[in-house]
């Protein structure tokens, strides 16, 4: 968010729903007060102090669902609140991290949930919806909610993390110090040939399929080398990213869900750590090698995976990397939340994106395959290297072969 101004408004989630039939507004306003008080994470903010920026409880466990103001049609909602995310300098000033609003149109309410990514990741998203809904049937049937018991809160969570730091750091720094030992930072991907009119930090989306039966190796080199079909993938995208920028020692950031740990599968916040992995492929003499390697990597670091490796990195001066992720989409079974007698639809809300790295891969398993979202900024990747990237992981993935 400091780094790149533009890039921070992203970081609140804006999640609409537009709701038909019977829905008691006051029932579901106390349910919101009830998911709040399970989930304190809900009620933080940060402040500046003389020491730097602390994360902060509110007392007040009510989060009164606020009437939506003004006149707002179901089409132009989205924009306006879109509009009004907050800023770096808004949240960390006391600016709320969660806020729930409830709009009437003409066809029934919509329900608006804005959370800031500084609290939230997908799985908490899907902890939200579930606890939500139940908290509401519960006010509905005038009994107790029926949710799993949490054995810690989010700010014990915090403050394990802190304390456990000096011991995990001094394991973790040498670690990765010697892992990143000769690696030459810096990640050029060829120059762009035309001239993009878009903000030099905005992202476009651009997805492709990758089918089963197109693609045996897959599963096939799973299998052999003992892998998941993530760490092939992986291996794949390092191989195309060398053929296309010439560079043969590459690093990749993946984002992990962190809940290893019962205490925290069903606790509300942001747990996301980041697992690095440095691919050096001129010293595979295969593919199958390539996986090898990364599989070992992945296996080795996973001893360190309690260590948060952002603060870690930047001891070891913030190399750069290149982000390549496998979202398992925990949101499908429920993308928002459930209200009896109601019949319920998530909006569309399609903000503008920005990111700092040039270019990533978001995997994702379906049905009969894999599909790929290749973040990339356009003012940097043009689509003659979009597709020259994409052609190479196809062909790797067909032909397994450095």
């Amino acid at each position: 968010m400091c780094r790149c101004p533009e890039v921070a408004p992203q970081y609140d989630d804006v999640f609409l729903f537009e709701i038909q039939g019977d829905i008691d507004v006051g029932l579901l306003a106390a349910a919101m007060d009830d998911l709040v008080e399970r989930h304190s994470v809900l009620r933080t903010f940060i402040v500046p102090t003389d020491s730097g920026h602390v994360q902060s409880v509110r007392r007040s466990r009510r989060q009164v669902l606020a009437d939506g103001s003004g006149s707002f049609g179901v089409d132009t909602l989205a924009d306006a609140l879109l509009a009004q995310r907050r800023g770096t300098a808004e949240i960390v000033n006391g600016a709320p991290l969660f806020q729930a609003q409830i709009h009437p149109v003409e066809a029934g309410w919509v329900l608006a949930v804005i959370v800031h990514h500084l609290i939230c990741d997908e799985w908490t998203m899907a902890i939200l919806w579930r606890d939500l809904s139940e908290c509401y049937a519960a006010r509905l049937q005038g009994r107790d909610p029926r949710l799993p018991p949490l054995p810690t809160t989010y700010a014990d969570y915090a403050r394990s993390q802190r304390a456990a730091w000096p011991t995990a750091a001094a394991r973790a720094v040498p670690f990765w110090k010697k892992v990143l030992a000769g690696y030459q930072d810096g990640f050029a991907w060829p120059q762009p040939r035309n001239t993009s009119t878009l903000p030099s930090t905005e992202v476009r989306f651009a997805p492709f399929l990758f089918p089963a039966d197109r693609y045996p190796s897959i599963r096939e080199l799973s299998r052999s080398c003992r892998a998941t079909p993530f760490l092939v993938l992986l291996s794949a995208t390092a191989v195309a990213a060398s053929r296309v920028t010439g560079r043969t020692d590459l690093l990749f950031a993946t984002d992990t869900a962190s809940r290893e740990s019962p205490a925290v599968r069903n606790l509300m916040g942001f747990f996301v750590n980041t697992r690095m992995t440095r691919v050096e492929v001129a010293k595979a003499r295969s593919f199958g090698d390539v996986v090898a390697a990364v599989r070992a990597s992945w296996l080795a670091a996973e001893r360190y995976r309690d260590c948060h490796i952002h603060p870690v990195m930047q001891v070891l001066g913030e190399p750069n990397s290149m982000r390549v992720d496998m979202v398992y989409g925990l949101l499908e079974d429920q993308p928002g939340p459930r209200f009896a007698d109601a019949e319920i639809r998530p909006l569309p809300v399609t903000p503008t994106y920005h990111y700092w790295r040039d270019l990533g891969f978001q995997w994702y398993p379906t049905a009969d395959g894999f599909r790929a979202d290749v973040i990339h900024k356009p003012s940097r990747i043009d689509p003659a290297t979009l597709a020259a990237v994409v052609d190479e992981v196809s062909a790797v993935l067909e032909r397994p072969q450095i």
